[in-house]
């Protein structure tokens, strides 16, 4: 950032000349207005080189996704078996959760017929204490 020099004005009987306050007010927004325009030149520069980079990323890869050389195949390889890895890894995430869904359901079953197991022998155990009526 350039920093302007503090400007002097030349002082009349009442403050300032207005004329060259007012000159100095023009000079300063039509530089401003020159350092915004070429801030908005350089961002259009700056997208432009942007989007012809992106252009040049998708060239690269087509062009290493069909090129028959050993490396173009190597990194298809390397493509393919990351994807494979990943699709391991999500089925196996898969595979505990419902691995686990199916232990904590068969152990909530097992604890109700353990429930109800004790409950008969506990009811059993009751009868078995009262007295018999007679007939």
């Amino acid at each position: 950032m350039i920093i302007e020099p503090a400007k002097t004005f030349s002082r009349l009987f009442r403050g300032y000349d207005p004329a060259a306050v007012d000159a100095y007010i023009e000079a300063l927004t039509t530089k401003q207005q020159c350092l915004l325009n070429d801030v908005e030149s350089l961002r259009a520069r700056l997208k432009e080189r942007d989007d012809e980079a992106a252009a040049l990323r998708k060239e690269v890869d087509a062009l290493r996704d069909t090129s028959p050389s050993p490396h173009a195949m190597q990194h298809r390889m390397a493509k393919m078996l990351r994807r494979a890895v990943d699709e391991i890894s999500e089925m196996q995430a898969e595979a505990r959760a419902e691995a686990e869904a199916l232990i904590a359901a068969t152990k909530a079953e097992a604890e109700a017929e353990q429930r109800k197991h004790k409950e008969l022998l506990a009811d059993m155990a009751a009868k078995q204490k009262r007295p018999r009526s007679r007939v």
